[in-house]
């Protein structure tokens, strides 16, 4: 089951953009987990932007592969809310091709269904949702050709459930080397 629910204000020359969105699937018979196809991620140009695709959740729990190149984290719940505001820059060739900026915070995570051994602190579990929560926030630049757009986001992990320390907000991570790029076609939401 999932739900998407999206607001959009618009201006002559800015539009405010959020999106709030939850999705839940429940392993049924003696599955486990649900099929990978079925399951969620987090992170990414189309979630989270902070973090890399998939490399975000479950829950707080860590990375127990720190040595692999090889990163994908899914969950069978996932919870998030997404603000932007989108403003016009330049327009260049008469219109043809709008640039526009872009102000973004992300905020959510995914989890698993079922506790599970391997994965430490990845259940959902309602008295660490403050916690397990992770915020991003950062700016962007769309190139719009009227027919698609090309999107470049910087996103900067603000809170991390994954840190022990000061309730998981990382402002040292704030530094310009430390922020995530992401390159996508069209709008985020």
């Amino acid at each position: 089951m999932e739900a998407d629910l999206r607001r959009y204000i618009r201006n002559n020359k800015s539009e405010w953009a959020s999106r709030a969105m939850i999705g839940i699937g429940v392993p049924v018979g003696a599955s486990e987990v649900l099929p990978y196809i079925k399951r969620y991620s987090a992170g990414g140009a189309f979630s989270n932007r902070g973090w890399r695709a998939r490399t975000l959740g479950p829950g707080r729990s860590t990375d127990t592969t720190q040595n692999s190149t090889y990163i994908d984290r899914t969950g069978d719940l996932k919870f998030e809310v997404n603000t932007e505001y989108r403003m016009n820059l330049l327009k260049l060739f008469s219109g043809v091709i709008n640039i526009k900026g872009a102000l973004f915070a992300d905020m959510g995570n995914i989890w698993l269904f079922n506790k599970s051994k391997d994965i430490q602190g990845g259940e959902f579990d309602i008295n660490y949702f403050g916690r397990d929560l992770a915020i991003s926030a950062g700016a962007g630049l769309r190139f719009d050709f009227s027919f698609f757009v090309l999107r470049l986001d910087l996103g900067y992990p603000i809170k991390n459930p994954q840190e022990p320390d000061n309730y998981g907000f990382s402002f040292n991570k704030l530094r310009y080397r430390d922020g995530i790029w992401n390159i996508a076609i069209g709008y985020p939401f």
